[in-house]
Order: structure tokens, then C-alpha cells, then sequence
């Protein structure tokens, strides 16, 4: 089957770059438009592709597509009955329409750098960054509002964990709008926390940088969950809520750790004198603010 042209390749999307609907989310439809024509051209072209390659016998290692598998039982089915399809065998139409067939997948798929060009030059991409700030203010916002709501009514705790779902929402905005604005600005996202960094496992580090919001959202975590967890060090740049029962902390904090924690890293505990007063930022062993 020496004859058949190779199947032209849709190249990947970059990695970095988010969806239309994402960007959409975030800044609008009309801002996203121009990554909408990209996605919709690279969909007609893996359609043709896929036609193509449906049409196609097994060759070069690959089976046959579908469309070919079909066809050939039909005209099996057809020669067994000893009769032959009015328009002829299905398989000769699909051999004849596969030059066709190339040409509309290839020229698809060397449309696509044509049009990703042109879209790049009609994205505005400071617009982009400007609405997903805002974006991201808003959510932050309603994250220490969440946050601060959960655990001054921790009591009740059925509330206290409607709070927490409100809050995780809130973040996930938050990080969605985050990727949009790295991407718009051409800078890449830090990316720190998480089940892999050793250095915080309580996952402050990934939230806002907002020292109040944080103390509010790891305490209410804390009390929730009971301090099922464990950390190596204590968070920095958290405002503690100046209420917070010192059994939260210890029990996600043994000592050895906690001394490991103040040696090795700096970290000051924020109930470690009753002169110091609650609600303050945690600050290094010098007395400076982080």
C-alpha cells in the first residue's frame, strides 16, 4: 500500500497555555475569542485527520480504521451472496477518495501555525491580566471572609464546614485566575505547597498571601479535623487568631519537631511566652516580621 500519502500530525497544544473556557471564565468571551478560533481549527483538523485515517487499510503497523473494517465486511457479505453493490465495491470508493481526503487534513493541519499566529497577535493579553486580577482579589476576599466566618462559628460545626466548602471554592477560583493572569504576563506560576514540599506540609505556603486569612484558614482546618495531620515546621507569615487553643498546634506539632522547626528554620512559635500577644505575624528568632 506503498501508494498512500502518510497522515498529516496535529500538533499538540502548548501545555502552558489554558482553554478558551477558561480564559472566558475569567476575563470574558470577547477577550478569549481569538484562543477559541485556535481550538475550533485544531477540532476540524482532527476531524479530517481522523476521516482520513477511518478510511484507511492497515498499513505501516496501524489497523484498519473503521470506516475501512465496515466497508470490507459489507462487500464480503455482498460477493458472498454473489451480487456486487450498485455503486460498486465500497472499498475502490474508499481507495478513490483517500487523495481528497489527504488534501483536506493536510492543508488543515498547515492552516493551524497561519492561524495560531493570527490569533497571538489579536489576543490582548494586559486586558487579560487586568480582569484575571481582579479575579483574584475577589476570590481572596471571599476566602478570609469565609475563612474568618468558620472560625469565629466554629461552635456550630455543621456551619463551620459550609464556611470551609464556601472557602475551598473561593481558592479554587483563586488559582484558576492565577494561571490565566501567569499566562497573560508571559511569567510562569511559583508554584509551592503541596503533598511533595517537605518544608510545609500544612499547605500554607499555596494559599494567599493574606497573614490573617491564613491563620483563620489553618486554625478552622485544625479544629475541624482535630490535628489529624502532622508538620515538620510551623508556617510563616500567619496571623494566628489571638482565641486559638494551643492543643491545635501540638497535636500537629510534636516537640522534636517544633525544635527542629525554631533550630533549622527560624520559626517562632506564637504561644511560646504569654508575653508575646496573640494574633501577631510569625517572625524569626532575630524578633524582625516575616
Amino acid at each position: 500500500m506503498s501508494y498512500y500519502l502518510p497522515a498529516p500530525s496535529v500538533p499538540l497544544p502548548r501545555r502552558s497555555q489554558p482553554g478558551a473556557d477558561e480564559v472566558a471564565a475569567i476575563a470574558g468571551a470577547d477577550l478569549a475569542e481569538p484562543l477559541r478560533r485556535v481550538e475550533e481549527a485544531r477540532a476540524g483538523a482532527e476531524r479530517l485527520v481522523g476521516a482520513l485515517t477511518s478510511c484507511r487499510p492497515p498499513m505501516a503497523g496501524l489497523p484498519a480504521g473503521p470506516t475501512w473494517v465496515e466497508a470490507s465486511k459489507l462487500d464480503a457479505a455482498d460477493a458472498a451472496e454473489g451480487r456486487q453493490p450498485e455503486g460498486g465495491w465500497r472499498l475502490a470508493a474508499l481507495v478513490a477518495g483517500d487523495v481528497a481526503r489527504w488534501a483536506d487534513a493536510h492543508a488543515a493541519v498547515k492552516a493551524l501555525p497561519i492561524i495560531e499566529a493570527g490569533a497571538a497577535a489579536d489576543l490582548d493579553r494586559d486586558a487579560i491580566a487586568e480582569a484575571a486580577s481582579g479575579k483574584a482579589a475577589e476570590a481572596v476576599t471571599r476566602w478570609v471572609s469565609a475563612a474568618e466566618m468558620g472560625w469565629t462559628g466554629r461552635d456550630d460545626r455543621a456551619g463551620a464546614w459550609q464556611h470551609r466548602r464556601d472557602g475551598e471554592s473561593a481558592l479554587t477560583e483563586w488559582r484558576a485566575a492565577e494561571q490565566v493572569r501567569s499566562w497573560a504576563e508571559r511569567k510562569p506560576l511559583v508554584r509551592r505547597g503541596g503533598p511533595h514540599d517537605r518544608a510545609d506540609l500544612s499547605g500554607a505556603d499555596a494559599l494567599p498571601a493574606e497573614p490573617h486569612g491564613k491563620g483563620w484558614w489553618l486554625a478552622l482546618g485544625l479544629w475541624l479535623d482535630e490535628g489529624r495531620a502532622t508538620w515538620l515546621t510551623l508556617p510563616q507569615g500567619v496571623a494566628w487568631p489571638a482565641d486559638m487553643p494551643d492543643r491545635l498546634i501540638e497535636k500537629v506539632m510534636p516537640n522534636g519537631a517544633k525544635l527542629a522547626g525554631l533550630v533549622t528554620h527560624g520559626v517562632a512559635e506564637p504561644y511560646a511566652t504569654e508575653a508575646k500577644p496573640r494574633g501577631h505575624l510569625v517572625g524569626d528568632l532575630t524578633g524582625g516580621q516575616s
